[in-house]
């Protein structure tokens, strides 16, 4: 019986989570996706993702792929698994990977969010999914520092000292700084405040030392120029913070053409997972 490539898009809430890659003993998204089926399938089962996330963070749309002979329907395959794993885990769509695909080298690029509750007062229902910061923020500060990560940078500065990497280059399509309100009104409360990253690959740490220090530049805490600066010197010290991870979300993984707009479950799917331009 011939294999099919099933691919799945994932949804998962990071904080009970050690990260995407399998470990021994820890709770892992890989493992408790992998358990799930090899249960259902009655086979081992051994899934690639587009991405591998860090302890803490969180998933709108992370594409796994893996091989089965089971002849489950991929509606079925979806709800299945649904029963199966965790309520901090979901599959939100399956689709039969298309001929040549690969799950990471076929990606034109993600999507993250790093989302930060900007109030005096912390917020019970965003305290596993926001960074509460109670200070108020210079938000067109922060976007004129972010204009500079846009384009191929070395990123030396804003990559962790474990990053394993074979090289600090990334090129950055987009970074957007989103308050639900007029942002230049220098530095105020501002609640909600997304700082959505787009770029073909990231380095370890990368979008939450980024956030960090738009953080700082907001506070004051660093020049509009800061970001320029640290790109220019290469070196950690001139960056800012590491961001919480609980704060970041990818919010999607980019294909064209999207594997999951046809021949896909046809069951409900997240907003934000069509593929735009990059």
């Amino acid at each position: 019986m011939l294999e099919r490539r099933v691919l799945l898009l994932v949804q998962y809430d990071g904080t009970e989570f050690k990260g995407y890659q399998r470990q021994a003993v820890l709770r892992t998204i890989q493992g408790t996706l992998e358990d799930a089926i090899s249960q259902l399938t009655r086979e081992e089962a051994s899934v690639l993702a587009s991405s591998r996330t860090d302890a803490g963070v969180h998933s709108l749309g992370l594409p796994v792929l893996f091989y089965t002979r089971s002849r489950i329907p991929l509606h079925g395959l979806v709800r299945a698994l649904n029963t199966l794993l965790p309520p901090d885990v979901s599959v939100s769509d399956a689709c039969e990977a298309p001929e040549g695909f690969d799950v990471r080298k076929s990606s034109l690029g993600k999507t993250y969010r790093y989302r930060v509750w900007n109030s005096r007062t912390r917020c019970a229902i965003r305290h596993r999914s926001a960074w509460f910061v109670p200070f108020p923020l210079d938000a067109l500060a922060m976007r004129r520092a972010a204009a500079a990560f846009v384009g191929e940078h070395d990123f030396s500065a804003f990559r962790a000292s474990s990053c394993q990497a074979h090289t600090p280059i990334r090129r950055v399509t987009g970074v957007d700084v989103e308050v639900p309100g007029p942002a230049d009104l220098g530095a105020r409360i501002h609640g909600d405040i997304s700082i959505v990253v787009r770029g073909n690959a990231f380095l370890q740490n990368m979008i939450r030392i980024m956030a960090g220090t738009l953080v700082e530049v907001g506070r004051g805490y660093r020049s509009d120029d800061a970001v320029s600066k640290a790109l220019a010197s290469r070196s950690r010290s001139d960056a800012g913070e590491t961001a919480p991870g609980h704060g970041l979300i990818l919010d999607a993984v980019h294909y064209e053409p999207d594997p999951f707009a046809s021949g896909g479950a046809g069951l409900d799917r997240p907003l934000g997972t069509a593929a735009p331009r990059l």
